[in-house]
């Protein structure tokens, strides 16, 4: 069977190579995939075939941790057994098939439902007794107790900060020396015995953790500079110098006025000490620092503790500007205040600066000719800070102003006014193309948002109506689609601004079926591809008007591009080169869009256009620059062909990293704000190159990363530990955590298949979160938030991740079912729940509407008067659409 298979794998491929210009049929994709675990290690995959399909591409993967490279494999059968898996994990799958002669042409991937393998059986007996020995810089040896009868041990290791997966090695006794390890680090080693080499079932222990350890620091010390001075101290400059070793390959200089915890240092790299400091403001003091880099043994490069200068003051201002004094704040409301000084003899007005106290977006500036200033455009419930000079010369020479001197910091009142939620959400007046939404609402509400989409589709945008009042009538809407909706209220505040409610999801409705009697096309095929072009055309419907083409990106999350064409062909030219796209396209039959005006999209065959021409060049030179505890400087060297720059960071984590965060710039750096204190991140960029436009710009890849960390937090502020967790139902979960003193907790979760996080917070040691999806697996951590000594709030790093899995929510029972059906229904809250059994035409055999308590619920069908043959089960609750398939055995 290999042989075949792998002869038709070549046959396809050399046909590929003779036919790139043949017509490619539609692929259509496999349906009905089922998995049934029938080990610890070994599940069976099904899925049914499309007629004339009869070779499959599978691939499958372990849920966690995120990310697992995908295992694949061809079949020419519609069942494959698996083995070799991990037992009691949780594994993801999909299948497309594959049409013809040409490997491009392929089905969309479909993805089956995760499954759970059986938990480790423990006839295989694990390791004890776990040691470490001989520890040296680069190695050491990792010991346990003989488990008798054994075929050996399967041993893994990695450094417990590393963002990377495993390294494993075996052994046929009960020790193992490695020698390639990295000086100066901590391990953390695990290891399990392999009972059957032959890898049948049972074949392996669990895995037993062994004592973290920490490899002998790396031989090269890096001296620390010595003896530093200050000399040649002017208004605007000094020079700062020290004595270093002879090792010493740079040094980085910071420098920043004293008391000045918001401002960033400023940061010289150089190889040599003296540094002059040029630009310095006068009659001001200054803090230093510095560190020494070295290069290391291993030909790493090793930084030495920094060292603190002396700190110095800068010769004093030549002023005959005087300053303001008595600086007060009065008439203090939610978004105002009075600020006033006693005037200065002698000036022509006053410059004032006023910002937030956690501000990173710099100050924003007034002028007064008077010595008091109104602001109404403060945020209500904020604490900010000011500061005020006098102006003696309005034309800005020499000693024109005087220095600035600080105002007391002050808060405005808090924001007064809540926004009252919508209640009472319901769907009425539904058709193939409308239906009506309506709530009930406060008498303050002033406006009201509502957005809706269809259900299952995290690309397509969701499509917003803005009023005043309910109900609102939607129209426009596709035949035959689940929909869902949300609300939110707008009020006004007390101080003239709008507050917002908290967003309610409305009962997910189904418009009425479609009386399909728009034809439509057929043969899809794609032609003269280019860089930046290709030729879609397809078979001419019978009596249509015209067609309905979308294209995207195979990856895009933006959604697709809609584009109309009167006849059976169309050329795009708008694409991005190297991109693989794909298309689908339905016919529309009245041009004015009354009912039934639009056939079904078909989906035409996924293509690639041409690489792009000109390899764009990656940024060299990554260096970063004016690093604190909430920001940093990312530069690098120019590049002639760029026409702009993209940047991406994120915070360095000993699981998981967080997701990127996306930059374009212009210039040769980029500043990044709101970091973590005290936390690793790593940066990248990479080119966007063109003629003169970021428009269909070619990208270069990115640039290898650069890793810095953030200054420590000024006031500690500990992240909690001893995360655990407690599912409540397939649907919820408590989780809990060790106090850590905090006034408040932000917690973050997101599902092993997901990107985005989704947050919650807790004033105690633990939060109860709804709306998880059954049989998922889920990480999640917690931040603390601490009262900072001047009144300000510290935020810890995130904690490390923990992992929680919801349990599976049986499908309807017993299937086939004759005089009664049981279908399990995962409520997150109480309220309606609609159950639905339609026939396979859709057609309504029976309904049921209750209103029930959250939980796991059960909802009994008496089924003794249908007759026999396939039924769907539609579960409409608040949280979405359950969709089952049965069989009535009548």
């Amino acid at each position: 069977m290999k042989l075949k298979l792998y002869s038709l794998l070549i046959a396809i491929i050399v046909a590929n190579s003779t036919l790139l210009h043949a017509q490619v049929i539609n692929c259509a994709a496999p349906a009905g995939l089922t998995s049934t675990v029938t080990t610890a290690s070994t599940v069976t995959l099904h899925w049914t075939a499309t007629t004339g399909v009869s070779l499959f591409n599978l691939q499958y993967r372990a849920v966690t941790p995120a990310n697992t490279a995908w295992t694949q494999q061809f079949s020419q059968t519609t069942t494959v057994t698996v083995s070799n898996l991990l037992c009691g994990q949780v594994y993801e799958w999909q299948v497309q098939s594959i049409c013809g002669t040409s490997t491009n042409n392929v089905s969309n991937w479909v993805a089956g439902t995760v499954f759970t393998l059986l938990p480790c059986n423990t006839t295989c007996p694990a390791p004890s007794a776990l040691t470490v020995a001989n520890i040296s810089s680069t190695g050491a040896t990792f010991g346990w107790t003989a488990v008798v009868g054994v075929s050996g041990y399967h041993l893994q290791y990695k450094p417990v900060n590393s963002t990377i997966s495993w390294t494993s090695a075996t052994s046929g006794t009960n020790s193992l020396t490695l020698q390639n390890l990295t000086c100066g680090t901590t391990y953390e080693w695990q290891v399990q015995t392999v009972c059957n080499a032959g890898g049948s079932v049972n074949t392996f222990s669990p895995f037993v953790a062994g004592p973290v350890f920490t490899t002998i620091a790396c031989s090269t010390p890096c001296p620390a500079p010595t003896a530093l001075n200050v000399s040649n101290i002017a208004q605007t400059s000094a020079t700062l110098s020290w004595t270093s070793s002879s090792s010493n390959i740079a040094f980085v200089v910071q420098y920043k006025p004293v008391n000045t915890p918001n401002t960033p240092w400023t940061t010289i790299t150089g190889t040599s000490a003296p540094v002059q400091l040029s630009g310095l403001l006068c009659g001001t003091t200054y803090e230093w620092q510095v560190t020494a880099h070295c290069p290391n043994s291993n030909g790493t490069v090793v930084t030495s503790t920094t060292v603190a200068g002396p700190s110095f003051t800068t010769l004093a201002c030549a002023s005959t500007c005087p300053s303001p004094s008595v600086l007060t704040v009065s008439g203090i409301t939610a978004n105002g205040a009075i600020l006033s000084w006693t005037a200065a003899l002698g000036v022509s007005g006053y410059h004032l600066q006023y910002k937030p106290t956690n501000s990173t977006t710099g100050w924003s500036s007034v002028t007064s000719g008077t010595n008091s200033l109104t602001l109404q455009n403060l945020t209500c419930g904020t604490t900010y800070e000011w500061q005020v000079q006098s102006v003696c010369n309005a034309a800005g020479t020499l000693n024109s102003f005087s220095p600035f001197v600080s105002g007391l910091v002050f808060t405005t009142a808090a924001c007064s006014t809540p926004c009252p939620a919508p209640t009472s959400l319901s769907v009425t007046n539904i058709t193939q193309t409308s239906a009506t939404l309506s709530w009930a609402s406060s008498s303050n509400n002033i406006a009201f948002v509502v957005q809706y989409k269809p259900v299952n589709t995290p690309n397509t945008p969701w499509a917003t109506i803005t009023g005043t009042a309910s109900p609102v009538q939607l129209s426009g809407l596709l035949c035959g689609t689940t929909y869902e909706w949300q609300v939110i209220a707008h009020c006004p505040n007390s101080n003239g601004s709008v507050v917002t409610s908290t967003t309610i999801a409305g009962f997910a409705f189904t418009t009425m079926a479609c009386a399909n009697t728009c034809p439509p096309p057929n043969a899809l095929t794609v032609s003269g591809i280019t860089a930046n072009g290709a030729i879609l055309s397809w078979n001419a419907a019978t009596g249509v008007s015209g067609y309905h083409i979308q294209y995207k990106p195979t990856n895009s999350t933006i959604g697709w591009t809609s584009v109309t064409s009167g006849t059976n062909s169309l050329t795009l030219q708008n694409l991005t080169c190297g991109t693989t796209y794909e298309w689908q396209l339905q016919s529309v039959c009245n041009a004015t869009g009354t009912l039934n005006s639009f056939s079904p999209f078909v989906a035409g065959p996924v293509f690639t256009t041409l690489p792009c021409n000109t390899p764009c060049p990656i940024p060299g030179g990554t260096h970063t620059t004016q690093i604190t505890s909430s920001s940093a400087v990312a530069g690098w060297s120019a590049v002639q062909s760029a026409v702009m720059y993209q940047v991406r960071y994120r915070a360095l984590s000993s699981v998981f990293p967080s997701n990127w965060l996306v930059i374009s710039t212009q210039n040769l750096n980029q500043s990044l704000y709101n970091l973590a204190c005290g936390t690793a991140y790593e940066w990248q960029v990479q080119t966007l190159c063109g003629n003169g436009s970021a428009t269909n710009a070619n990208p270069s890849g990115y640039s290898p990363s650069t890793v810095f960390t953030t200054l420590p937090c000024t006031t500690l502020c500990a992240a909690p530990t001893g995360l655990t967790s407690s599912v409540l139902s397939s649907g919820s979960a408590t989780l809990s955590w060790n106090s850590t003193g905090a006034f408040n907790y932000h917690v973050r979760y997101r599902s092993v298949n997901s990107n985005t996080w989704l947050f919650a917070g807790s004033a105690t040691n633990s939060v109860t979160i709804n709306g998880l999806l059954a049989s998922t697996g889920y990480v999640w951590q917690v931040q603390s938030a601490c009262g900072n000594s001047n009144g300000t709030v510290v935020l810890s790093g995130w904690s490390v991740l923990s992992t929680l899995i919801t349990p599976v929510l049986s499908p309807p029972f017993p299937n086939p079912a004759a005089t009664e059906l049981t279908i399990p229904v995962q409520l997150i809250e109480e309220g309606d729940v609609r159950v639905e059994l339609r026939n396979s035409m859709g057609m309504l055999a029976l309904e049921e509407n209750r209103y029930l308590v959250n939980g796991d619920i059960y909802v009994k069908l008496s089924t003794g008067q249908l007759s026999g043959g396939l039924y769907f089960v539609y579960v409409h609750t608040a949280a979405g659409i359950q969709v089952h398939k049965v069989y009535i055995r009548n």
